[in-house]
């Protein structure tokens, strides 16, 4: 039951985030213990309230299965979807925010071209991380803070990434923080704001799970990015059998 309002949480976050309005790019804020997600509009209410539970349960206490479901609702492709920002990542100084299980922290931390710190407001999800970094070798700094008042100083990055965030990445006040604490010319990369099938006619019976935005919600975004002082290059990187959406923004 868990995984499939999950899998569920998934596309209605994209459709909640990612829907063309008249003036802007609907956003809905699911940030660690103020947790918040938009249910879907059917069902009951007795339904409604399950899925908020299981989307709240999934960032806190049951933090430790993350890994567990975002490989079966991605047939096993979730770490290789995370490492599309990769090839995208400028400079030295990274700062990974929401890196809930720290998966990709770790692979960033034995990187030696690579200074990396964490941002991730969720304790459960910290401490999972934690336990990794002392298992996987290299560790790396993770701070427990809102991506929207980061407590780094201004310039102090070079890339800022961002994987499957939810939708509190597009809200304003988290965008301003990205280009405060970024140097001129820095980057921020983000990947997964939603997945389509690679196969076009797989992708028509799968929209239930995974999405495919026309290209006004993706004008709308960047829209919405560029707001915050950034020029947005997007960029489909084909993993396996699914296209991930990189969203590469770049401080003029």
């Amino acid at each position: 039951m868990l995984i499939s309002l999950t899998l569920l949480y998934h596309a209605q976050r994209v459709r909640s985030s990612a829907r063309c309005v008249t003036n802007e790019v609907e956003t809905v804020s699911l940030n660690g213990t103020t947790s918040i997600a938009q249910p879907p509009a059917w069902g009951s209410t007795a339904f409604r309230a399950l899925y908020l539970w299981a989307c709240e349960r999934l960032y806190h206490e049951l933090a430790p299965g993350y890994d567990i479901i975002s490989r079966f609702v991605s047939a096993g492709a979730w770490p290789a979807w995370r490492r599309t920002v990769l090839a995208h990542i400028k400079g030295q100084r990274v700062l990974e925010i929401g890196f809930g299980t720290g998966e990709l922290l770790a692979e960033l931390a034995k990187l030696e071209a690579v200074q990396v710190k964490g941002l991730e407001l969720s304790s459960h999800m910290q401490a999972v991380a934690l336990r990794r970094l002392a298992a996987d070798g290299p560790s790396a700094p993770c701070i427990q803070a809102s991506a929207a008042a980061m407590p780094f100083t201004a310039q102090a990055f070079d890339t800022v990434v961002a994987t499957f965030p939810a939708p509190y990445i597009l809200e304003p006040d988290t965008l301003a923080e990205c280009a405060r604490v970024l140097h001129t010319g820095g980057r921020l990369v983000v990947a997964g704001l939603w997945v389509r099938a690679h196969n076009s006619r797989l992708r028509r019976i799968l929209p239930i799970f995974y999405a495919d935005p026309p290209a006004c919600v993706l004008a709308r975004i960047a829209e919405q990015v560029e707001k915050a002082g950034f020029q947005v290059t997007w960029f489909y990187e084909v993993v396996g059998w699914a296209e991930v959406p990189v969203l590469v923004a770049e401080l003029p």
